[in-house]
């Protein structure tokens, strides 16, 4: 079997791992996972006539694990923790034998279910912990995953009445000192980036917002794939080696202007060209290396863009991975009529004002807005209308946190631009609304786009996943507090995260860099690991104005990159990434605001 990490609007990609040999050439013996829970989870040979892709999440994990591990799927459609232990269920599964035990209920022990029903503060909690201390006396580890949400939109947001439940067994996991998949937390967000049309496909029917698809239950069973990979480590070596495919939910797209997206940019993998990637669906192009499109007047809208890979080692081979994005195409003229103040902060890629400089060469052409760039800072190669908050070396926390007394205010890069001297005794104080008040003078922006985390995760050790996103969690605190600041200062404003740029292809430009302390491959499975959390993270909020632009797809890993810098692009990836900036801004400039 095969398994296809989907991820957001997407499913990633997964390509066959080897199978462990013992000596004399035979296979390892099986590790037994076995499953217990509800319908979500429970297998479907035999599905009914009016739903006739319902599958389980447990029925198509097997798909992720290597051919050495074994799943045994016994969930049971309308069970509760509750039911499931009376009725024997548990009993006889625990018999199986297992190395590993998932465990996932909730969905029928909420209020309404009759007999099944529990109390999230009450009976649920002790029999999880029955659970839990009946899977170690069985010599298995138990692994509790919080229920899956169900696709239930209200006002156009994800909302769920499973939350007493979650907390509950989050509760119970903290208390046992048992490991804990969030899929509830990991599943709200997925649907909260796709929307309710978008994630229509996931379920079984239009009238089941509870039970999935084929499709949707491989989505489901990925994100339980990834979370055992962080929550119980010795279990990644068990799962499928996976090159993954990270593709935002939206890819914004100007008429008459090309887009690329780079294969190598968006696909984790060490060995370049192992895999063969085709438009499965959707306008473009492909070769081995791109898909580049350019739109028409007649191409305005949305329009889905599905991908297919193949192993590259097999002529005929079959499919190893899907993926797919919306393409949103805005006219030429887009937002001609308004006008548009911007904010760009960033690290030593702002810095250059490279790209900064190509974005105000695109908004100054006939059929866009008059605009204006905000920001105290105006590096000498800067043209002369372009300024910003973009400095070398800089990360997410010197921009919250950096105040050096007797520096000099603005401009400089000893001090936060957004900080303002503490009152006697106090702390320096992170103020937006004196920023723009004193330095903008009294300009608020309309969007501000922000390009930061190579300096906040660059040292970070891509060997020990954990450890790795602990450090992105610890980026992306700092992170919210900036933007929650921007968000307080200028609430109308549409706040672009930018995902973080692919490094230069080459070994070489990081060997002339950095003389063996920080190879490529290190780095690119930190920054693809970071562009998967910032998908997560921001991702689904532009009800809160905040936005995902895809800086990472359009920059050209070779072309774009020097023979000697690891990180930093060359004139034209910086007018690649430039022109990414440019779609979104239009892209925002077209549509009217989230309510």
């Amino acid at each position: 079997m095969i398994c296809r990490r989907l991820l957001l609007a997407a499913a990633g990609i997964c390509l066959l791992g080897l199978t462990p040999k013992l000596a004399g050439g035979q296979s390892s013996p099986s590790i037994r996972v076995l499953l217990v829970g509800d319908s979500t989870v429970a297998s479907y040979p035999n599905p009914p006539m009016d739903r006739p892709d319902l599958t389980g999440w447990g029925q198509v994990l097997g798909e992720c694990f290597g051919p050495n591990v074994e799943v045994v799927n016994r969930a049971q459609s309308g069970a509760s923790s509750k039911s499931f232990i009376l009725n024997g269920n548990w009993r006889r599964a625990v018999e199986a034998g297992p190395k590993y035990v998932l465990i996932q209920f909730g969905h029928n022990d909420q209020p309404g279910k009759g007999d099944r029903s529990t109390d999230p503060d009450g009976d649920y909690r002790d029999y999880l912990r029955r659970y839990v201390s009946e899977s170690r006396a069985a010599g298995a580890r138990p692994i509790l995953v919080t229920s899956v949400a169900r696709r239930t939109f209200a006002s156009g947001k994800i909302a769920s009445s499973l939350g007493p439940y979650t907390c509950a067994m989050k509760a119970v996991g903290q208390e046992t000192q048992t490991p804990l998949v969030d899929l509830h937390d990991r599943s709200m967000r997925l649907y909260a980036r796709l929307g309710d049309e978008r994630s229509s496909d996931y379920t079984a029917a239009a009238t089941d917002r509870t039970h999935f698809s084929r499709k949707g239950a491989r989505v489901m069973a990925e994100l339980v794939a990834d979370g055992l990979r962080v929550q119980v480590p010795e279990l990644a070596r068990l799962l499928r080696p996976s090159p993954r495919l990270t593709l935002p939910p939206v890819i914004p797209m100007v008429v008459g202007q090309e887009s690329t997206l780079e294969f190598d940019a968006a696909v984790l993998s060490e060995r370049v060209g192992a895999f063969r990637v085709r438009v499965a669906e959707g306008p473009g192009t492909a070769d081995s290396v791109r898909w580049r499109y350019t739109p028409g007047s007649q191409d305005v809208g949305m329009h889905r863009l599905r991908l297919e890979a193949t192993d590259a080692s097999a002529a005929d081979g079959p499919v190893v991975g899907r993926g797919e994005t919306w393409l949103h195409i805005v006219p030429a003229r887009a937002g001609e009529a308004r006008s548009a103040r911007l904010l760009l902060i960033g690290d030593s890629l702002t810095h250059g004002s490279i790209y900064s400089n190509e974005l105000a060469r695109l908004l100054s052409r006939p059929g866009n807005p008059t605009w204006k760039m905000l920001g105290t800072h105006q590096p000498a190669d800067a043209a002369p209308e372009v300024r910003h908050e973009g400095y070398g070396g800089w990360t997410w926390q010197r921009f919250v946190e950096r105040y050096e007394p007797g520096a000099p205010e603005s401009g400089a890069t000893r001090n936060s631009p957004f900080l303002f001297p503490p009152e006697p005794g106090g702390k320096p104080k992170l103020d937006l609304k004196r920023y723009f008040a004193e330095r903008c003078a009294g300009e608020t922006p309309d969007l501000v786009t922000v390009m930061l985390g190579i300096n906040d995760c660059f040292g970070l050790n891509p060997d020990r996943l954990p450890e790795l996103d602990q450090g992105i969690h610890k980026t992306f605190q700092h992170a919210e507090t900036l933007i929650a600041a921007i968000r307080t200062a200028a609430p109308d404003a549409r706040i672009g995260i930018c995902l973080t740029p692919p490094p230069n292809r080459r070994d070489g430009a990081f060997e002339a860099n950095y003389k063996g302390r920080y190879p490529r491959w290190g780095w690119r499975r930190i920054q693809h690991r970071l562009v998967e959390r910032q998908l997560d993270q921001f991702g689904g909020r532009e009800h809160g104005g905040i936005y995902l632009v895809p800086t990472e797809l359009d920059l050209d890993p070779m072309a774009g990159y020097p023979e000697n810098n690891g990180v930093h692009p060359n004139a034209a990836g910086y007018r690649q990434i430039g022109r990414s900036l440019y779609a979104w801004i239009k892209q925002q400039l077209q549509t009217p605001p989230t309510p």
